[in-house]
């Protein structure tokens, strides 16, 4: 290019840098693996850093908790042959869930090394467990001897009462590294507010304006996504840091849900669109902004992710979509390293 002339040789390079970034925006930024079961299609809650996957299939009419891991289904079944579910799993292939007893009765499972194992109550009939971090602490809740519900954290085969927010019943939906237990509270007027506990306290998130939130996940960092009224009754997904929430917006419609969290506070969740009429589609929240990610997908594929439930350090994102009428659970897999 010696030819160019000083002040066209930079016209050039502008140019080139246009054309490149327009070639980058225009690649796929995830791939998509239709997870399946060797009865079918399956339903996955949460996956860890190596992509092993938690979820549930239905087997001969049953529900089972299964454990995805390439390719390869590990079923976890109760010993009385019942329903189960699970709902999370650590870096260990720990999973934790909720397995229906012959009476009828939920109780929290750990499933670890082969064997499922049930971590019992606060004294009452139920329990179920939603979280699991690294050290194999658990968070969920379980029914008292009064039968009120209440979150819980357990740590070395002993299951502690969180409390409440001043009502009768809290439920815990995660807990990190740190052991801070999220979830939800009733408020001593009855409405339902996300928390956090910190080993120490528990404590109200607040909403965005209106009454009612819920928290479903936090990562290591200590900051917790959910969704909270605004003043105007529509349901947001949040980000909570630092003493405050913040409201991450929707995809044009009127709510949203933040299900899942890394520690790079990438989120990833549910919204509705404008169109009254869509169907539901899983986001990504990053660097300021919620993405549809049926926007970042290869639309060739035919695939419309519905909901997104977690995401990994590595950035690979655990959803739910559909083909047409062929529905299953899906991992979104980073395609393309652009910044966010």
């Amino acid at each position: 290019m010696a030819y160019l002339s000083n002040k066209i040789r930079p016209l050039w390079r502008l140019a080139m840098l246009m054309l490149l970034s327009g070639a980058a925006q225009a690649q796929n930024r995830y791939d998509i693996t239709a997870l399946r079961g060797p009865s079918g299609n399956i339903f996955a809650t949460a996956l860890n850093n190596r992509a092993q996957i938690a979820g549930i299939t239905v087997v001969d009419g049953t529900t089972q908790a299964i454990m995805y891991d390439r390719g390869n289904v590990t079923f976890l079944r109760p010993q009385d042959g019942g329903y189960s579910y699970a709902s999370d799993l650590n870096e260990r292939g720990q999973i934790v869930g909720q397995a229906y007893t012959s009476a009828g009765q939920s109780r929290a499972f750990l499933y670890s090394n082969g064997t499922m194992r049930d971590i019992g109550t606060l004294g009452g009939s139920s329990s179920d467990a939603q979280g699991i971090n690294d050290a194999g602490q658990i968070a969920g809740s379980a029914a008292t001897s009064s039968e009120s519900w209440r979150a819980f954290r357990y740590t070395r085969g002993v299951m502690t009462d969180l409390g409440t927010l001043g009502g009768d019943a809290s439920f815990g939906t995660d807990i990190n590294v740190r052991g801070e237990v999220v979830g939800y509270s009733s408020t001593a007027d009855g409405a339902a507010h996300a928390f956090l506990h910190d080993g120490s306290n528990i404590r109200d998130l607040g909403t965005l304006g209106g009454v009612t939130s819920i928290a479903f996940a936090n990562n290591d960092r200590g900051h917790v996504v959910g969704h909270a009224e605004r003043v105007d009754g529509a349901m947001h997904a949040f980000f909570y840091a630092n003493g405050a929430m913040r409201d991450l917006g929707t995809l044009g419609g009127t709510f949203s849900i933040a299900q899942g969290i890394n520690s790079r506070d990438q989120v990833v969740g549910v919204s509705l669109l404008a169109d009254p009429n869509a169907a539901s589609h899983g986001f990504i929240y990053t660097g300021g902004v919620m993405r549809d990610l049926n926007s970042l997908i290869d639309p060739a594929s035919g695939w419309v992710v519905e909901t997104a439930w977690d995401i990994n350090e590595r950035g690979q994102i655990l959803a739910y979509g559909c083909q047409a009428d062929d529905c299953t659970a899906l991992l979104l897999t980073p395609a393309l390293r652009a910044a966010d």
